[in-house]
């Protein structure tokens, strides 16, 4: 598997590294892969171009069952064909989950730190917005289900949910989730469960479950949403999917996906990628998340040198959460352009405090993005002289305790 070896993507119109053309900057803020694409992927794809013909299409016959087979055999959860409904993108699943589930209320609660465009969907759903900030406990975040229970009000819709969680990388607890679900269901609240960063699980001693698995006794009020887009690297053949029990919500979901002029639809690129994905690129998964797995523990070990910075822990995803907060940073994302590393800053995700940093690349770029970090930081602390560096001491003796 040649992850090792950086791939040019300066002329392929690539969102992530276009930002930076002309420029020295490592692109590691936008949630893809610098990573060769599966064979079994890219030799579909061929196949698929091969027949001249691009028009609309239907998935194949054998995708559903590829589906539920992928369900099955990676969270032993059973779900039927007909539950499934074909998307371009999470994102529009998102906003039209939002309106379809319009009957429970008004109000969407959020729990931020979480995915940016959260925020964005609930505004154009044209739903009212509740955030219910997420607590840390030595650098791992979780609900504030008190907090939660306080803000959920009669006119409390749904509640987005991002599992595993992005940007934190938290993997929720059964019991966390089920006390979540539970509250929700003495207030008859819907839940909406973008479960898209599933397949990337960092923790060996950890699996992510479905939410609609550990609470089947209230599918009827989850939507799942998901696609191998970030597992398999296919954010740019626009194909994802809603998994809905209910046959009455998920009426409502294919309605509101018309209105909003998104059929219920994906491009024959992205069935014909996201068929070959689940059937045929397992050992592809395997070997990517072994490598993202080194990544992250070349990560964690070089941050531990850096005084002013914090990685919180990672169950999964390949997303660093690190905290900046002793820094002191007026722009963090300016500053860590500076220094030559393109970073998501942290208040798209709730917190200002923290940076996302994307490590899905070649080691040998990581490493440079380091470096650079690691210069840049100690020449910042110098001038400003803003870090207790007995903190950073005391984390070195408890990582090698």
């Amino acid at each position: 598997m040649p992850f090792d070896i950086p791939i040019d993507r300066s002329s392929s119109c690539s969102v992530k590294w276009s930002r930076y053309d002309a420029t020295d900057i490592l692109p590691m803020w936008l949630a893809d892969m610098d990573f060769q694409v599966a064979q079994p992927i890219q030799d579909a794809l061929k196949k698929r171009i091969e027949h001249d013909i691009y028009g609309y299409s239907s998935p194949p016959k054998e995708l559903n069952k590829a589906v539920c087979d992928h369900m099955a055999e990676d969270y032993d959860w059973e779900i039927d064909e007909d539950w499934i409904v074909w998307l371009p993108g999470v994102l529009p699943g998102l906003i039209a989950s939002c309106k379809a589930t319009r009957d429970f209320g008004e109000w969407v609660i959020v729990q931020s730190p979480v995915f940016s465009e959260f925020f964005k969907v609930v505004k154009h759903a044209e739903r009212e917005l509740c955030d219910v900030p997420m607590v840390s406990s030595d650098g791992r975040w979780s609900f504030d289900l008190e907090q939660l229970e306080r803000k959920i009000q009669p006119e409390t819709q749904a509640v987005l949910l991002c599992l595993p969680n992005n940007p934190t990388g938290t993997i929720f607890t059964e019991q966390e989730l089920l006390a979540l679900v539970k509250l929700c269901a003495q207030h008859d609240v819907a839940i909406i469960s973008d479960e898209i960063h599933s397949g990337l699980v960092l923790d060996a001693e950890k699996q992510h479950r479905p939410l609609a698995k550990i609470a089947s006794w209230y599918r009827d009020k989850i939507i799942t949403l998901t696609s191998p887009s970030k597992t398999f690297n296919l954010g740019g053949v626009n194909c994802a999917y809603a998994v809905i029990p209910s046959n009455d919500l998920r009426k409502k979901f294919i309605a509101e996906c018309r209105t909003l002029g998104v059929m219920p639809m994906a491009s024959a690129f992205g069935y014909a990628a996201t068929l070959a994905a689940y059937r045929d690129s397992k050992s592809w998964k395997a070997a990517v998340i072994d490598y993202l797995r080194g990544n992250y523990e070349y990560l964690q070990s070089s941050l531990e040198r850096v005084p002013g910075i914090e990685l919180h822990s990672l169950d999964a995803t390949y997303l660093a959460w690190l905290d900046v907060t002793q820094l002191g940073l007026r722009d963090s994302r300016q500053f860590f352009e500076q220094i030559g590393v393109g970073v998501s800053p942290g208040d798209e995700f709730g917190d200002e405090n923290f940076v996302r940093l994307n490590f899905a690349c070649a080691r040998s770029r990581l490493k440079l993005a380091v470096k650079r970090i690691e210069s840049g930081v100690l020449a910042h602390n110098k001038i400003s002289n803003r870090v207790d560096h007995s903190l950073v001491i005391n984390r070195l003796c408890r990582s090698r305790a």
